[in-house]
C-alpha cells in the first residue's frame, strides 16, 4: 500500500507462512479471531529448534538449481491439468477417515481444528502436484492425513485448556478494578474456582501484555505479590458489559 508505486496482482492464490512464539501467541490472538474461522485457516506446526548453528552455510548452487528446475516442472504440470481425481484406493481410504475428519469439536481447541477434511483433501493435492499427477492415490492421503495428524496435535497443544485462561483474564480484570489484590486474594475473590495453573497463566500474560502490574510488598515476613490494573492504558480497562454484571464471574 504505497501511495506513489503501488502493487498490485491479478487471480493470485496467496499462501502465507509466519512464524511466533507461544507467549506471543496466545497474547495477540483474541476470541475473535480464534471462534469465527480465521484460526482454522492455518496450519499450526509445533517446532523447537534441534540445534545451534552460529554459522549456516548456504546450499550449494548446483542443489538450489535442480530444486528450482523441479519446482518450475511442477508448475508448469500443475497449470495444464484440467481436474485432479482420487483414485479407487484413495476414496475408500477417503470414506473410511471422513467422519472422524468432519467431526465438529467444541470450545476454542475445538474451533481451530473444525477444518480437518478440507485441509487434508488440500493437502492430499498438494502431494499429488509435486508428483506431477493427476490421481490422488491412498499414499497421497496418507501423507496428508499424517501431516494433519501432526497439525491437529499442535493445535491441542497450543489451544486447548486455553477457555479457562480467557475467562480467568476477564475475571482477574474485573476484580481488579476494585482495587489492589494478592494471588491468594484474587484466587479467594475469584471464588476459588480457577486452578492454580489457570491463575498463573492468565496473570503472566495480563502483566505481558501491559493491562496489569506487579509489585512486591517490603516486609520482614514473607512477602507478598500484589496486582493492580496499568495506569494510563487503555487496554487495562474492563470492558463496561464485566462492571455492570458480575454475577457470571463471581457466581
Amino acid at each position: 500500500m504505497i501511495k506513489t508505486s503501488k502493487i498490485k496482482t491479478t487471480d493470485a492464490h496467496v499462501c502465507l507462512v509466519t512464524h511466533i512464539t507461544a507467549l506471543e501467541l496466545k497474547r495477540l490472538l483474541d476470541e475473535t479471531q480464534a471462534f469465527n474461522g480465521f484460526a482454522n485457516r492455518f496450519l499450526w506446526v509445533c517446532i523447537r529448534r534441534e540445534k545451534l548453528v552460529p554459522l549456516p552455510q548456504a546450499m550449494p548452487e548446483e542443489k538450489l538449481q535442480a530444486l528450482q528446475q523441479e519446482i518450475f516442472a511442477t508448475l508448469a504440470h500443475s497449470c495444464r491439468l484440467r481436474q485432479v481425481e482420487l483414485s479407487p484406493e484413495a476414496c475408500a481410504l477417503w470414506e473410511q477417515e471422513y467422519t472422524a475428519l468432519a467431526q465438529e469439536y467444541s470450545g476454542l481447541a475445538g474451533s481451530v481444528i473444525n477444518r480437518g477434511e478440507a485441509q487434508v483433501m488440500r493437502l492430499a493435492l498438494i502431494y499429488t502436484l509435486l508428483d506431477q499427477s493427476a490421481l490422488i492415490n491412498d499414499n497421497h492421503l496418507k501423507s496428508a492425513l499424517a501431516f494433519w495428524g501432526y497439525c491437529e496435535r499442535s493445535a491441542l497443544n497450543l489451544f486447548e485448556g486455553r477457555e479457562s485462561t480467557l475467562l480467568a483474564k476477564k475475571r482477574i480484570l474485573s476484580a481488579l478494578a476494585k482495587g489492589l489484590y494478592s494471588t491468594t486474594e484474587l484466587h479467594k475473590a475469584l471464588g476459588n474456582s480457577i486452578s492454580k495453573k489457570s491463575l498463573t497463566a492468565a496473570l503472566q500474560e495480563l502483566q505481558a501484555s501491559g493491562r496489569i502490574v506487579a509489585w512486591q510488598e517490603r516486609s520482614s515476613s514473607k512477602p507478598k505479590i500484589f496486582y493492580d490494573l496499568a495506569e494510563f492504558s487503555e487496554e487495562s480497562l474492563v470492558p463496561q458489559d464485566l462492571l455492570q454484571d458480575n454475577s457470571d464471574y463471581f457466581g
